[in-house]
């Protein structure tokens, strides 16, 4: 892999990303690319560099631990984006990664790369404990302990942990930033999430 990236060569969507995916599983995934099937390919040799660190730094120790997981929302082109109505915030969440806007701009100025997944017979909450205490991340997002874990690896390692927590009187989630000791001290059956949220 690190000839691609030597050579200046975009990997191909088969290539291996990691010990377990390949750059299709992170691509070519989730609800609405299998509804659409938008056109949803990187164009920037970055874009594919991210992925891998994202899969190499997070993903693989996650399979390594877990067992399998199922990624509900990976890449993100322009293209894909545009049939995701409301749910998403393409300028801020690293899914578009670093591609670039017509302009030549980022489309998101933090750069590195995201996937949202769930891992089958464990719970987000302590996945998500598991990934603090063994992992480097720039952000993580937790709808819910039923519901997929957004996670990114990128340059600024902020290490943000953020709940997505429901509005009392409406379906929008509210985000509240919380500690590493918060997560780790947050009990699975505290009932503070609605069962109603869909995957992308």
């Amino acid at each position: 892999m690190k000839q691609f990236f030597d050579d200046g060569v975009v990997p191909g969507l088969g290539e291996r990303c990691g010990r377990h995916l390949t750059f299709r599983d992170l691509i070519e995934c989730g609800d609405t690319y299998e509804s659409t099937r938008a056109k949803n390919i990187p164009i920037q040799l970055e874009t594919y560099a991210s992925l891998l660190a994202l899969v190499i730094n997070v993903v693989d120790p996650i399979y390594d631990q877990f067992g399998k997981l199922k990624i509900t929302y990976g890449f993100a082109s322009q293209r894909l984006t545009r049939h995701i109505k409301g749910r998403i915030s393409p300028y801020l969440d690293q899914h578009a990664s670093c591609e670039l806007k017509q302009n030549g701009e980022l489309i998101c100025n933090r750069r590195g790369a995201a996937v949202d997944f769930i891992v089958p017979k464990y719970g987000a909450i302590d996945v998500s404990k598991w990934i603090v205490d063994n992992c480097e991340f720039d952000r993580m997002y937790i709808y819910g302990n039923d519901r997929p874990i957004h996670i990114s690896f990128g340059p600024e390692q902020s290490r943000q942990i953020i709940l997505m927590l429901p509005h009392k009187d409406t379906q929008r989630r509210i985000p509240r930033k919380v500690s590493e000791d918060r997560l780790r001290n947050l009990n699975p059956n505290d009932d503070i999430w609605p069962n109603n949220d869909p995957s992308r």
